[in-house]
Formats: C-alpha cells, structure tokens, sequence
C-alpha cells in the first residue's frame, strides 16, 4: 500500500524567541509538511497501523462499497452544505457533503497535551475577554493595543459591564490547529463568538462507524457523547434563575446559513428548542419564545449567530436575525447567553501577537499551546521583523472581512505588491503578518488509494457546570482536494474543503467516563411535546399543504396519461381525457384545454409530458416542499426526513425533461405518488399526536378538501348537460374510492351512490366529509395565544363547511336527482368557508392578528351563518 506521495521527511526549523516575536531562520519555502501517517524513514506511525493493517485486509472492492454508502446515508438524511449567504432572502445553493472514511488519528498523550494547551487558552482568553468589557486594565497599561478594541467594530460598547464582575464570558472555544514542518502544533484561528463545527463532529462520527463498522467496533476510541451531557449540563447550570428544567433556546440564523444542518443536528444532541430571531420576543425584562400557546420565558440562549446581530435595538439596527431587547435582558440577570455577547472583538489575527506575554500577565505561566508565528504593524519593531523574509509570510488585515482573507506578496507581481506595501506603510495598524503555514498531511482514500492532503484540526472548549473547561476527545478535521497546500481557503467547506472525523485513542481500555447526571427532582408528567414556535407551525402546516397539492397534480396527470398510453381510445376515454385536459388548464397544469377532438394527436401528448418536466408547475410543488423542509427538520424523525429529501428527488429524477415519453412520465408518477403516499402514512403512523402534527395534517386535510370539492364541481359542469358516467367514474378514481364503490355497489354506477361516497361519507378517508371533520377534530384540541380555546371564528367556518356537506347527505339518501344540478353552488359554498378557515389559521396562529371589526353593515352575518351547525 502506497501514500500516493514522495517519501516525506521533516523540515529542520530553528526559532528564535525574542518575546512575542519570532524570525525564522530556515527558508520555509524549502520546508516539506510531515506526514500524519508516515514518519520520517518511511514507517506507518505506531498509531496508524491497526487502521492501516484492517484496510489492507478488506477485499479490493469494498473500500468503494463503503464510499457509496457514505454518500447514501449524507444524502438520505439530508447532511449537505450551502454556500454562504448571498442574495438576502434567496436560499443559497447546496452541494453535497464531502466526507473522507479515513479518520484523522490522535494518540492519547498527544492529545492530552494539545487539551492542557487549549484549556489554558480558554481560561487565558475569558480572562481578556472580562477585562475588556470590565475594567479595561489591559487597555490602561498598554498590555493590549486600545487600538485593537476601541478601533474594532465587533467591540460593542452596550455589552460593557453588562455581565456581573467575573462572570465567564467564553462559553465555548473553538481552535485550528496546524502541525507544521517541526512537528509542533499551533493555533491557526481562535474561534470565539459563535464557533461552528462541534455538530458536524458527531455526524461525522455516526457516518464513519456505519461505514467501517468492523473497524470502529474494535478501535480503541474516546466516545463524544460525554462532552455533549457535560455541555448540556454546563447550559442548565447557566440558568439566572437557578431552575430546575429551564427553558434553553438555541439561537440560528435560519435555513438558509451554511451551517444550519448543523445547528438542528446540536440542538437535538443538547436537547434545545430551535429558534430564530422572529421566534423570540422581549417584554419587560424577559425574553419570551413565542409560541402556539403564548408566550414562555427563555433562561439560556446559545447563540449561533455573531454577536452584533443579537439585538438590532442596541447593537446592529437592519438585524433581522435577533430579538429588541436581548440587551436589556441580559443586564436584568434574567437570560443567559452563551457565549457572552461581544467575544467577537477577539476574533482577530493580531491577538497572537500578544498572547504570550497575555498569559505571563494574567496566569503567571508560558503559554503551552502557540499560535502562528504572527507581527502587529501597529509598532515599528514587530512590523519590520514580520515583513523581513516576505517569501514565508502572509499578510492579513487587522480586522478582517472573512476568517481566510489573505494576501500572499509572492503569488502577486511586483507593482502590486508595492501596493499592499505602500498601503501597509500608511496604514500599518490595519495589518498583520503571519508566518505562512505549511500543514502536515493526512491520508484520504482517493482513486482506489491513500494519497496525501493538507490538513487543519478544529477542536472544540466547554466551560463545564464546575467552572473548569472540558476538551471534545475528537474534533472536525479539513482536508484539501489537492495535495500541495494553497491557503486556508482551499480548505473550507464553503470551498471544496473534505471533512474527516477524528479518533482520539484511549490511553487505557474504559477510560472514558460518563458523567452522571445532576440530581433534579422528578419531573412533572405531561403529554406536549413542549412548545412550537408560531413559525415552525406555520412551516408545518404549508409543508402539509403543498405536499398534498402535488399528490393531486400526480393523481391529474396520471388519470390522463394512463388513458393516452393505454392506445386507441374509445369514445369514453376521449370524453374523460378531454374532461380532464379542461381540469388540468383550470389548475395550471397545462396552458390549455385541448378539444376532444383532438385528444389522441401529438398536441396534447406533448403537452402532458411537459407537465411533468422540471420547472413546470408540478415540479415547483416539489421545490415548494423542499424550500420548507430545512426549517422544520429538528421537528421531523430521520425516516420521515428521508421520504421528504432523497426519495423525493429521486422520484423527481425519474421524470423526462421535455420528451415526448408517456411511458417513462407515467412511471414516474406512480412513484412520486407512492413516496407521497408513504409520507401520509409515516405521518398517521409515526408523529406524537402534538400541535406539530396537527398543523401538518391540518394542511393535508384543507388542501384535499378544496381539491375534492374543485374536481367535483367541475366535473358535475361537464357531465350535466351529457351522460353522467364518464364524471362518475373520473371521480372515483381522482378520489382513490374505485374500489370502495365497486366492493358497496358492484358496477353500477348512480350519481347519488358515487357522490355520497366521496362528499358524505365520513369513514371514506379521502371523502370531503372525512376532511373537513379532521379539521374540526384538530381545531378543538390546539391551544391558542391566550390559553382559552381557539377563536371561534376557526370553528364556525369548519362547522359551515359541514354543514353543506350534512345537507347534501340527506339528498344523496333520498336519491333526489336534483341534488347533481345544485351541486356545484352547494360544493362553492363550502369552499369559501374552506378559503375563510385557512384565513382564520393563518390570523389566529401564524401571524396572531385579530379578526377584523367592520364598522357598519357588512352584509354578512358570520354568526347567523354557522348558527346551530355546531355538534
């Protein structure tokens, strides 16, 4: 087995330290990176040869095997990455997750000093952190730049002394990490505000020991779940309040952040409600989620957005992202938030320069864990040491606009180099040189074998509930798709970048210590599934609504094109194709009716099988429900996320684009049809009967409803004025009740028999009856903003509704022919009930408006309309 790379040696580098000043001596542009898994002789590190030794042993072809399934589980749940925010309010595009089943490895003494070094960097950097929003004593005796912090626009002055003297700041700490040429690990980035990546761990965890299950069951591997109790625990503890069970949100930007996946994956791990800023609201002193049931009080906030963003009252006024108030909040002692607002002034290149001298400062000790060799331009001195061998530096900005942003001088000619010198030399405080870093390589599986790639390890910091810090046993590794290194932004997810999990080996067999949990008193039984924020509910219920909206555009296509492809057609079938073209033309699924004439010609066979193809109507139902899932998947179990994503398009790939293929359009229609399908019943089978549920059905149910009513009062139009049956019988079979009939009334078909089977028959699950009674079930049972039962509004329309349908009950038992002339102004009457309940939803949960007073006569009279419908 090869490295797929030269025989890799180590680089001799001699530092020189004059305080917090390094020059190298060595060229590094000579320096080779080591090998994580290679030493210098060419040998596997001891570490590495079990995991190499067990891949040698699997068969040639299951190394391949095993990347497909990777790919499968990412896809099937849904794990993908966006790219950043672009346009405002458009949602960035995904890409698939990039994952290497080759673990970055960390022995356990190893890891063990790279903890102690971060543990000291955490405590080292809360300490900085509390004097910058304190005192400011640092700032007072020249120990820090002021420069650096009052300069800086990530310093927010409103959180100054917002906090209780010695209250921690760092919550939370990530780090990059690099080994370079001499073996020694250090700190690319410090990731202090909202450091991302620490969900991403365990879903790295989870693919990699369902692809080499064999080789993780046997590996000595430090478990992650205890980091995460701790962190839980850590979170309650944080409670103002001191409660027992407290209400702990998770903040996040949305769906459409490049990091979301990750942020429901934590809040699931964390046991946190998923919030956005519209989810949150202040009123006096408190902050409050708002919620189907009103308004409950939040006592820990961990944020997943930057700082500014948290309250555009006090700190960022066009951020949409948090909540007015939050300050305030926060100085009252009644939230807490992790991390503190305001730990983003930190997040700057320059802060390496000082942090060995920080340390001696604050804790009296050398600082164990370095950064990149980094110089301030700020001061004479540092500047001109950092710019002296250009070849091996970078060159960043103070405060920069993204974590990656540098300058290379050697990748630029000479006039614009001279620039960015000149630049330099006017503005020397708005930059900062770094020693170029040259990471270690790491082997990925690639073209059937392992060849090298650069690598950066991110590892994760907790303050735990005792006040010390906690280090993850594994981190987030990145890896490039190149083997020689070309900047940190190569290896951005955002930009490629591969992601890896990692194993830290345990130093003992069971040395991994499961934290027990704190004493708390028992809990209260209750039967909610806590509370659902008005805007997931409203995701819910829409999520329901254009699912079951493309099931009925599928069943229209389908009846038509069946037809079609079955050949000639008899006089029957060219009256219900031509039925069914004029319905397909009402709904906007073709752009015309087409004359029965001409429905077995080339015309409307075209036209059927543009319906299907991307970007036609049907396939934006799709993309509809697609568009909405990321918001609700903290709220849906993995198999029923797995319906809504991967088995959803791959029944969208099914459908031909644009040719004139019935066949190949049917077919995929069945299947589109059976994943909906399949969704209606982990749906009825599968979710807790809670408010989440309701919404979501109550979606399906509203839209079948209308749809049922729609079909009937058009095709009642087409069949009146000629023989009834081809309307009866399109009706049974667009309202899945073919064989319910046929097993009640043999062949014969008669309208009264057919239209009380799909209107009137409440046990006929996709009857109008069956609908619109769900909708009355569900409407009594959900709470509302202030606790009383829901607005009567709501209600009266659901039972006005009904009642049409009771009335047409009573004509289809007394077989009244008549009943089919009047049926379509009695089926408009419950539809415009059916559009003033959606209305009433709409007002009473999602945007929580009152029903609006009419002064004057308005010519309706609500009340006596549903007057006496009521059970």
């Amino acid at each position: 087995m090869g490295t797929g790379g030269e025989h890799i040696q180590q680089a001799t580098v001699d530092l020189i330290d004059e305080h917090t000043h390094v020059d190298l001596i060595d060229r590094q542009a000579s320096a080779t990176p080591i090998d994580e898994m290679v030493d210098g002789e060419g040998q596997i590190r001891s570490h590495w040869q079990s995991l190499v030794g067990s891949i040698c042993s699997l068969p040639g072809d299951v190394m391949g095997e095993r990347i497909e399934r990777i790919h499968r589980h990412l896809e099937e749940n849904g794990i993908t990455r966006r790219a950043p925010i672009g346009t405002p309010g458009v949602a960035p595009p995904t890409a698939p997750w990039e994952f290497d089943l080759l673990p970055v490895i960390l022995p356990a003494q190893e890891w063990e000093g790279l903890a102690q070094g971060l543990r000291q960097r955490a405590t080292l950097i809360d300490a900085i952190l509390r004097d910058l929003y304190g005192p400011q004593t640092l700032l007072a005796d020249g120990s820090y730049p002021a420069s650096l912090v009052l300069g800086n626009r990530r310093f927010l002055r409103a959180a100054r002394h917002a906090l209780k003297p010695g209250a921690r700041f760092l919550h939370a700490y990530a780090a990059d990490l690099a080994r370079g040429p001499d073996g020694q690990w250090r700190v690319v980035a410090d990731r202090l505000d909202a450091p991302a990546g620490s969900g991403f761990v365990l879903e790295n965890r989870l693919v990699l020991a369902r692809a080499l299950p064999e080789i993780f069951r046997t590996a000595p591997v430090r478990r992650l779940r205890p980091f995460y109790e701790l962190w839980q625990q850590a979170l309650q503890a944080m409670a103002p309040a001191h409660n027992d069970n407290p209400r702990m949100v998770l903040l996040t930007p949305g769906p459409f952040s490049e990091t979301y996946v990750e942020h429901a994956s934590l809040a699931r791990e964390l046991n946190l409600i998923l919030a956005e800023g519209a989810d949150l609201t202040v009123r006096g002193d408190h902050v409050f989620l708002k919620t189907l049931s009103g308004l409950h009080p939040v006592d820990v906030l961990l944020r997943r957005i930057d700082s500014e963003y948290t309250d555009p009252l006090e700190l960022r006024p066009d951020s949409a992202l948090g909540a007015s108030g939050i300050m305030q909040a926060i100085r009252n002692k009644t939230l807490a938030v992790g991390n503190a607002i305001g730990c983003g002034v930190l997040e700057t290149p320059a802060l390496a320069a000082f942090l060995p001298w920080l340390a001696q400062r604050l804790l009296r000790e050398n600082l164990l864990l370095p950064s990149l060799p980094s110089w301030w331009c700020g001061t004479s001195g540092p500047r001109e040491d950092g710019l002296r061998f250009l070849d091996n530096r970078l060159i960043r900005r103070t405060f920069p606009s993204s974590a990656t942003e540098a300058f290379d001088p050697m990748a630029m000619d000479e006039m614009a180099r001279n620039a960015l010198l000149a630049d330099i030399a006017r503005r020397p405080h708005e930059f900062v040189v770094q020693e170029k870093p040259i990471p270690s390589t790491t082997p990925v599986w690639s073209n059937g074998r392992m060849e090298p790639r650069p690598l950066i390890l991110r590892m994760f910091v907790i303050a735990t509930a005792d006040g010390s810090y906690t280090v993850l046993p594994g981190g987030f590794a990145r890896v490039g798709t190149q083997e020689k290194f070309s900047g940190l932004e190569a290896l951005s997810l955002a930009h490629g970048g591969i992601s890896k999990d990692v194993w830290v080996l345990t130093a003992a067999e069971g040395d991994t210590v499961v934290p027990a949990p704190p004493p708390a008193p028992p809990l209260v039984l209750r039967r909610s599934a806590g509370e659902l924020p008005s805007r997931v509910a409203d995701n819910l219920y829409w999520l329901g609504r254009y699912a079951e909206r493309a099931d009925n555009a599928a069943r229209l296509l389908r009846c038509c094109i069946s037809r079609l492809a079955e050949g000639i057609l008899g006089p029957r079938e060219r009256t219900e194709v031509a039925i069914l073209s004029s319905i397909l033309a009402e709904r906007g699924l073709l752009d015309r009716p087409v004359p029965e004439a001409l429905v077995d010609g080339p015309v409307l066979m075209s036209a059927l099988t543009r319906a299907c193809s991307p970007g036609q109507a049907l396939d934006e139902l799709l993309v509809a429900v697609g568009r909405l899932l990321p918001g609700v998947r903290d709220r849906l179990s993995p198999d029923l996320l797995h319906v809504l994503g991967p088995r959803l398009d791959h029944a969208r790939s099914k459908f031909p684009n644009g040719q004139r293929d019935l066949d190949g359009a049917l077919d995929a229609l069945d299947s589109l049809i059976i994943v909906l399908a399949a969704l209606g019943g982990m749906v009825a089978e599968n979710m807790t009967r809670h408010a989440g549920w309701r919404f979501l059905d109550m979606g399906r149910k509203l839209e079948r409803a209308q749809f049922t009513s729609g079909i009937l009062r058009g095709l009642a139009a087409r069949t009146i004025p000629g023989p009834a049956e081809p309307g009866l019988r399109l009706a049974l079979e667009l309202c899945d009740s073919s064989i319910t009939y046929r097993s009640r009334y043999r062949t014969v078909l008669q309208s009264h028999a057919v239209l009380d089977l799909v209107i009137a028959d409440e046990g006929n699950p996709r009857s109008l009856a069956h609908q619109i009674g769900r909708l009355i079930d569900h409407l009594g049972k959900l709470p509302s903003p202030d606790g009383q039962p829901v607005a009567q509004m709501a209600l009266r329309l659901a039972h006005a509704a009904m009642a049409v349908i009771w009335a047409l009950e009573l004509e289809f038992m007394s077989g009244n022919p008549a009943v089919v002339r009047r049926l379509d102004g009695d089926l408009f009457s419950a539809e415009q009930h059916l559009a003033g309940l959606n209305d009433a939803i709409t007002r009473t949960f999602f945007s929580h408006i009152k029903a609006l007073q009419t002064l004057g006569y308005s010519g309706i009279d609500t009340d006596s309309a549903a007057q006496g419908f009521a059970p």
